[in-house]
């Protein structure tokens, strides 16, 4: 129900460590639309919104979540794309995944766009 865009490292981190590359955009319907060979380079893939509204609407997955599984999910706002989290807010999903306001680039009401901001380097 949504587009992923999947990135990756690649190149010789350490002596034991080598990353591959192969970052990729991938369909809400697992698709790849759009991939990196290894080494470095970028992908770029059309969104199609149409198509995603499509499947939402012919797919009501938030339709049948489970909170007495999972616990219930809090739908976070934003009133415009440049107000972000603080560094100390905390997003929590799972019993032990926490994302930092630091790390998040964007949020919704029903997602947040979070990066790794300490990658391994060589």
């Amino acid at each position: 129900q949504c587009y992923v865009i999947a990135a990756a490292q690649t190149g010789k981190h350490n002596e034991k460590r080598s990353s591959y590359g192969h970052a990729m955009i991938v369909d809400p319907w697992g698709t790849i639309i759009a991939e990196c060979r290894e080494g470095i380079n970028f992908a770029l893939a059309e969104i199609d919104l149409d198509y995603l509204n499509k499947i939402r609407r012919d797919m009501p997955v938030m339709e049948q979540r489970r909170p007495d599984l999972y616990g219930n999910i809090t739908n976070y706002s934003i009133r415009n794309a440049d107000s972000l989290p603080a560094d100390d807010w905390i997003f929590e999903f799972g019993p032990t995944a926490k994302v930092r306001g630091h790390s998040v680039v964007n949020k919704t009401g029903s997602s947040v766009l979070f990066v790794n901001k300490k990658p391994v380097v060589p």
